[in-house]
C-alpha cells in the first residue's frame, strides 16, 4: 500500500567520514552517492556511487559490488516469520561512463529499497570488505559494526515515523563526502544518475529582517535572505523569485540571489504581518522573521515617531561598529509626523529625549555601556534623558557615540510630553571587539621565546595557560565581556627547529583538542574553551615537542557573518626536554 504525504520535505543530515568504512583499503576512494525510489508500483529506482579517486582503473573497481539487504515476512499466522533477504550487484554490471557509477531497475529490486521498514546498503571491494555503508531506519543485515568494529559511529539514517510511501531520494551534497539529504514526494531535488549533485540547491529557510516599527509617511526597508544553513551564515547562490506579503496582501515581487531589500509603504495605523509566497525554490524549514529581538513577523505603523540615521546619506541601517571607538559614521535622530502622507519635522532646538541601548545578542542587561558625548546611556528598557539639538528637518546629531562592549545592539528613543508620544528604534547592528589578544603564561611568566637561546624555557609536555581575550579600542583597552565568538581559527607555525629532519609537534589548546604545527601553516577551524566575560582560558595547554612555535588567531565569522576579528601573532617557547633518560646496556 502506498501513501502520499503532500507538500512536506523532510531533511536529515549526518556526515559520512572516511572512517565509516575503514575495512577496505579503498575506503575514502569511493562513496555511495545517491539512492532513488519513485512512488507507485512500477516506478523508477537506481543506486549510484561516486569514484573519488579517478586513478583507480576499471579493472579494479569492476571487481567491486553493491550489496543491499532488507527483511521480509514469510508464511502466515503461527507460521509467520521474518527473513533477511540480500542482493549483490556486481559493479561490472553498472554504467561507468562517468565517475558517478550507477545501476537502475530492473537490476535494482525496488522492494529492497524499503524506506519505511529499513534496509542497509554497502559498497564492497573484491574481498567483500566495506568501502562505504549506510543503514536506513536502523536495519542491519550485513554485520557491518562487528566486522569493522566501529559500533560507536553514526552511520544510521533514521526515517521519521511521519513518513509513509512515495518517491524518495537520498543524495549527498557535495558529491561523495557531503551530507546525506532526503527529499520526499515534492521533487525539490531532481535525480542525477551518472552526474553531480552539486548543482542541486539546498535551501534551509528564508529570513525577513526588519526593525519592528514603521511610519505611515515613510517607506520601511525590509531585508529578505535565502539561507542555506540554520544560522544563515551562507546564502543561496541561485536566482530566486518570490512575493512579499503584508497581512496577506502583495507588497512586492522580487527576484534576487542571496539577499535583497524591499521598500514597503503602509499608510494605515496598525500592525502589518509579513509572509512570503510563490517561492521558486521551496525551503526545508519555516520562515524566520527577525525584528532584532525575537522571531516576529509583525511591524507596527504609527503616524509619528523617531528615525535613526547613519552617515551623510542618512541611511536607516547602522553598519557594524568597533567596540570602544566613536562610530565610524555620524549617528543622527529625526523626529517626524505624518502630514498628509509626508513626514514633516516636529522639533526645533534643544529637546530632552529619553535614550536607551538594548542588548540583542547576547541579551540581558549586562556588559559595558553605550555613551553619547561621554555620558553613559542605560540599558533598555530603562531610559536616560539626553538633551539633543534638533536643527534642519528636525534632525539631531548624537555627539561621539561609543559602545564600549561587543555584541549585537539596538538603540531606542522615546518622548512623551503634554500628550505627545514618540517612539523609535534603530536596526540591530553588530559591534566588534577591536582585536583578540593571545597569551601563553606559566604562572607570572610569559612564554614568548623566539630564538634558540631564548629565556625563559618551558618543558615540553608541561602544562601552561593559554588564553584568548577580546579587547575594545579604548585607551586603555579593556576586555569586552559580551563577546561571544563566531568561528575561531588558529594558524600554528613551527618556527624552530626547521631542519630537514625536524618533526612537527602537537599543541593541546583545549580539553581533548590538539593542533599539529607546520612550517607552512594555514588557518584551521578550532573550538576553544568557552568564553566567559570576554576571555577563553585553558590552564592545561601543552606542547609535545621541543623548540619554538608561533600562534595566530582570528574570529572568521563574528556575528554569524563575514566580520573578521584579527589578533597579533605571538611566539611561544622556548620548549626544552623535561628530562633525559640514561640507559646502560651490559654487553
Amino acid at each position: 500500500m502506498h501513501f502520499v504525504l503532500k507538500g512536506i520535505i523532510i531533511l536529515i543530515f549526518f556526515i559520512s567520514w572516511k572512517i565509516f568504512a575503514a575495512c577496505s583499503p579503498y575506503s575514502g576512494d569511493a562513496t555511495i552517492n545517491e539512492i532513488y525510489k519513485a512512488g507507485g508500483q512500477n516506478g523508477d529506482s537506481f543506486i549510484e556511487f561516486n569514484l573519488l579517486d579517478n586513478s583507480i582503473p576499471s579493472s579494479v573497481y569492476k571487481q567491486w559490488s553493491i550489496k543491499i539487504c532488507y527483511e521480509i515476512e514469510i508464511g502466515k499466522g503461527k507460521n509467520k516469520s521474518k527473513s533477511n533477504i540480500c542482493d549483490v550487484i556486481p559493479v561490472s554490471e553498472m554504467d561507468d561512463a562517468t565517475q558517478w557509477i550507477w545501476v537502475s531497475n530492473p537490476r535494482v529490486d525496488r522492494d529492497y529499497l524499503d524506506f519505511n521498514n529499513g534496509f542497509d546498503l554497502s559498497l564492497l571491494d573484491n574481498n567483500d570488505n566495506f568501502i562505504d555503508y549506510i543503514q536506513v531506519e536502523g536495519y542491519s543485515g550485513q554485520n557491518f559494526t562487528s566486522s569493522c568494529s566501529y559500533s560507536g559511529l553514526n552511520y544510521v539514517f533514521n526515517i521519521p515515523n511521519s513518513i509513509n510511501g512515495g518517491t524518495k531520494i537520498l543524495l549527498r551534497k557535495p558529491d561523495g563526502t557531503g551530507e546525506w539529504i532526503e527529499d520526499k514526494n515534492t521533487n525539490t531535488y531532481p535525480t542525477s544518475r551518472g552526474g553531480t549533485n552539486n548543482g542541486i540547491t539546498v535551501l534551509d529557510h528564508y529570513e525577513i529582517i526588519h526593525d519592528g516599527q514603521g511610519l505611515t509617511c515613510d517607506a520601511e526597508t525590509i531585508t529578505i535572505k535565502a539561507c542555506t544553513n540554520e544560522s544563515c551564515s551562507t546564502e543561496s547562490t541561485e536566482s530566486i523569485s518570490l512575493d512579499l506579503l503584508g497581512n496577506g496582501t502583495l507588497k512586492s515581487s522580487v527576484t534576487f540571489t542571496g539577499t535583497t531589500t524591499v521598500n514597503v509603504n503602509h499608510t494605515a495605523v496598525g500592525t502589518l504581518t509579513f509572509s512570503l509566497n510563490n517561492e521558486t525554490i521551496a525551503p526545508d524549514n519555516l520562515l524566520i522573521c527577525d525584528d532584532g529581538s525575537s522571531d516576529n513577523c509583525d511591524m507596527t505603523f504609527t503616524t509619528a515617531g523617531f528615525r535613526f540615521f547613519s552617515g551623510a546619506g542618512s541611511s536607516t541601517t547602522i553598519p557594524n561598529q568597533t567596540a570602544g571607538a566613536v562610530f565610524s559614521d555620524s549617528l543622527k535622530l529625526q523626529a517626524v509626523k505624518d502630514t498628509n502622507g509626508v513626514c514633516t519635522g516636529i522639533f526645533d532646538g534643544n529637546t530632552a529625549v529619553d535614550l536607551s541601548q538594548e542588548n540583542v545578542n547576547p541579551g540581558g542587561t549586562n556588559g559595558l555601556n553605550f555613551s553619547v558625548g561621554g555620558n553613559p546611556i542605560v540599558k533598555y528598557s530603562s531610559t536616560t534623558s539626553t538633551t539633543l539639538s534638533f536643527g534642519t528637518n528636525s534632525i539631531a546629531t548624537l555627539s561621539s557615540p561609543i559602545y564600549h562592549d561587543a555584541g549585537q545592539i539596538r538603540l531606542h528613543a522615546n518622548y512623551s510630553v503634554g500628550g505627545v508620544t514618540l517612539t523609535g528604534s534603530s536596526n540591530a547592528f553588530w559591534v566588534s571587539p577591536a582585536e583578540l589578544v593571545i597569551s601563553a603564561t606559566s604562572g607570572a611568566t610569559n612564554l614568548i621565546g623566539a630564538t634558540a637561546t631564548a629565556t625563559p624555557t618551558h618543558a615540553a609536555g608541561e602544562d601552561f595557560t593559554l588564553s584568548v581575550s577580546a579587547y575594545n579600542a579604548a585607551t586603555p583597552a579593556v576586555i569586552t565581556p559580551n563577546y561571544s565568538p563566531g568561528q575561531i581559527e588558529f594558524k600554528l607555525a613551527r618556527t624552530g627547529p626547521t631542519l630537514t629532519d625536524s618533526v612537527d609537534g602537537n599543541l593541546n589548546y583545549a580539553a581533548a583538542s590538539t593542533l599539529t604545527t607546520s612550517t607552512t601553516p594555514e588557518f584551521e577551524d578550532i573550538t576553544l574553551t568557552s568564553f566567559v566575560s570576554g576571555e577563553s582560558i585553558y590552564n592545561a595547554a601543552h606542547y609535545s615537542e621541543v623548540g619554538l612555535i608561533n600562534l595566530e588567531v582570528q574570529d572568521n565569522e563574528y556575528g554569524g557573518g563575514n566580520i573578521i576579528i584579527a589578533a597579533t601573532a605571538i611566539n611561544i617557547g622556548r620548549f626544552i626536554p623535561d628530562h633525559f633518560k640514561q640507559t646502560i646496556v651490559n654487553s
